[in-house]
């Protein structure tokens, strides 16, 4: 197995302990179904402890999911960069 295949493997079972869906894992790591439904079966509830008390309401994502620059001088159109 080469690095990246062990990445992708690592990564769904990450997924997978934050309780992503099968099908969404599969989808995101490019990873066959049946391989990610046998990482699924050998994550154990002590896999998942680490993320017990976390739930997507805990974290603050709303800056990063919003458009924060309100005005269109915020954005340099000629070089296509935001000005800071």
């Amino acid at each position: 197995m080469n690095n990246t295949t062990k990445a992708r493997y690592e990564m769904a079972k990450k997924m997978l302990i934050g309780h992503i869906d099968v099908e969404e894992v599969a989808l995101m790591t490019e990873l066959p179904i049946d391989e990610v439904q046998k990482i699924c079966d050998e994550v154990t509830p002590a896999d998942a402890k680490t993320l017990e008390s976390l739930d997507n309401m805990d974290i603050d994502f709303g800056p990063i999911l919003r458009d924060t620059y309100e005005t269109s001088d915020d954005f340099d159109s000629e070089d296509s960069e935001f000005r800071i």
